[in-house]
Order: structure tokens, then C-alpha cells, then sequence
């Protein structure tokens, strides 16, 4: 099992995706260490073949009865063999990144160098190809999503043709790949634009949902990153910033996110029989949560 949840069992022959709506039996499971396997991979293993990453794409796009591959291996953190920065340019602000390095691992590896994605959402289990292949975003009128940022790719075809592509050489190629949904090939890696290393300060607090809707824009508009969280049948959302800070970096506090969002569902299950009951306890809950400021 994958940290982020997505199952992938080479023994059994079975895998799921990260919400476990998304299951196939593949006939041939592939976690290929070089391109030379990961040719074999595609050129010999039975149709159709899928490539797939951390599985937190909510559609059908890696379920396949055929082949599924998995690009885990071909780089390691830590592994001079197989590094998952190729290459780095601290003065450009680019560099090249294995397509299946995990962005938990890329950002601390992109910090060593002075670097840091300019915008990632809200989870950082996704493989580079996966976040970027599927337009994953982050919030931020001003920012584009991850895929906006490759600048070149290097991808396997279903030939086993390795090729490459650059924006104002081959920029079809590359715009094409950067949301590509799988169609072109395995995209093994991306020269992408990044941004000196920065410090962002965030803060979260509950809010009722009427005035978080009525300044929703204005935020929008004066933050960096803006977004907000509605808990159904509570009246209530959660508000989540980030903005660019000169401050110094501080340990953040741990986050409690996951364990107040579990206590809120019990409550809105046990509670589903009387909706004016369900309200009330839910508003009660969050109204007892403590603003993050950090």
C-alpha cells in the first residue's frame, strides 16, 4: 500500500485507486527500474497498457484489464542511480524532474537547491506525471496550475521511442503533453519552471457560510492563495490562506485537520435522522474550532 492510499499488489495481480472507487485486475502489473524495462513494459505487455501514479484521480484512466505500470521505481530519493532532479538550474529557476517522483519527495530536494514549486494543491502524494497529467491545481487568481509550468518533457511513445520537446521548438508537443491524460506516451521527465525558495503564512478559521460567500471575490483578489471548505448541513465553511512572508520559517503545528473533519462526519452520520439537530450540533462543533495562524 502506498502512503497516500492507493493500493498497487504485484502478487495480487489487483489494484485501486486512492478513494477505492476505482478497481481493475490487470493481467501484468509493471514497476519498471530502467526505460529499458519500461520498454519491454509497453512494447510486450498486453493491451491496453495504463500508466499509473499515486491513484488520486477520481476517474477510470489507470483501470485497465491489460497492463499497468507504475513509475515508482525508476527514480529514488537519496538514489544517485536513479535521482529524481536530473538536473537544476538555480539561476533560471528550472529544472529537470523525474515524472514519477512523488512531489512530498521533490520539495524538500528542490529546497536543497534554493528552489520550490511556485503552486501545488492541497496534497502532495501525487506523482509529478499524475498532478501535472490530470491538471491538479492549487488555488491563486495570479498562479497556474502545476502542468503550466513543464517547459519540456522527455516521453516514452507506445513505439518505445524515447522523445523530446521543447516550448518554442516543439510547443504543440509539450502543451499537449502537459495535460495529456496519458494519450501521448510515458512522460518520463519535465523541465519545469520553479521559484526561488519561499516562506508563506498560513492561517485557517470556520466562518458562517453566507459571509464567506459574500467575500469570497475580495479575497480572492488580496491573497495569494484563497480557498474555502464548506461542511454541509452545518452553515458554516472553513477559510484557508496563504500569503508570501519575509518572516523567518517556524515549525508548523500540527495539523489537526484530518481528525476534526472525521469527528464532523460521525456527527452529521449519527445525526442524519433529524436535519435541525444535525445543524445545530455541527455549528456547535465548529464554533469550538481554533483558528491556525502560522
Amino acid at each position: 500500500m502506498a502512503a497516500d492510499g492507493a493500493q498497487f499488489s504485484e502478487a495480487a495481480a489487483d489494484w485501486s485507486n486512492w478513494s477505492a472507487n476505482q478497481r481493475c485486475a490487470p493481467s501484468r502489473l509493471s514497476a519498471p527500474q530502467d526505460e529499458a524495462a519500461l520498454r519491454d513494459a509497453v512494447l510486450n505487455g498486453p493491451g491496453p497498457v495504463r500508466v499509473v501514479g499515486a491513484g488520486h484521480s477520481f476517474t477510470p484512466l489507470a483501470a485497465t484489464e491489460g497492463t499497468l505500470i507504475s513509475l515508482d521505481r525508476l527514480a529514488s530519493p537519496g538514489d544517485p542511480a536513479r535521482p529524481i532532479i536530473r538536473q537544476a538550474d538555480p539561476a533560471a529557476a528550472t529544472a529537470w524532474l523525474s515524472a514519477g517522483a512523488r512531489l512530498c519527495d521533490l520539495s524538500p530536494a528542490l529546497e536543497e537547491r534554493g528552489l520550490a514549486f511556485r503552486n501545488l494543491g492541497d496534497i502532495n502524494a501525487q506523482s509529478l506525471a499524475g498532478a501535472a497529467g490530470t491538471a491538479t491545481h492549487g488555488t491563486g487568481a495570479g498562479l497556474g496550475c502545476l502542468a503550466s509550468e513543464i517547459r519540456a518533457v522527455r516521453l516514452m511513445t507506445a513505439e518505445g521511442e524515447v522523445m523530446e520537446a521543447r516550448l518554442g521548438e516543439d510547443t504543440e508537443t509539450v502543451l499537449a503533453a502537459q495535460v495529456s491524460l496519458g494519450a501521448l506516451g510515458v512522460l518520463l521527465e519535465a523541465e519545469t519552471q520553479l521559484a526561488p525558495s519561499f516562506n508563506l503564512h498560513r492561517r485557517t478559521w470556520p466562518e458562517p457560510l453566507p459571509r464567506v460567500l459574500q467575500e469570497a471575490e475580495q479575497r480572492w483578489s488580496t491573497h495569494r492563495n484563497y480557498e474555502f471548505f464548506i461542511i454541509p448541513h452545518s452553515g458554516y465553511a472553513i477559510n484557508l490562506t496563504h500569503d508570501a512572508t519575509e518572516a523567518e520559517a517556524t515549525e508548523r503545528p500540527p495539523s489537526e485537520d484530518e481528525e476534526a473533519l472525521a469527528s464532523l462526519r460521525k456527527v452529521r452520520s449519527f445525526l442524519g435522522w433529524s436535519p435541525w439537530l444535525r445543524r445545530k450540533a455541527l455549528s456547535a462543533a465548529i464554533g469550538r474550532f481554533s483558528e491556525e495562524n502560522a
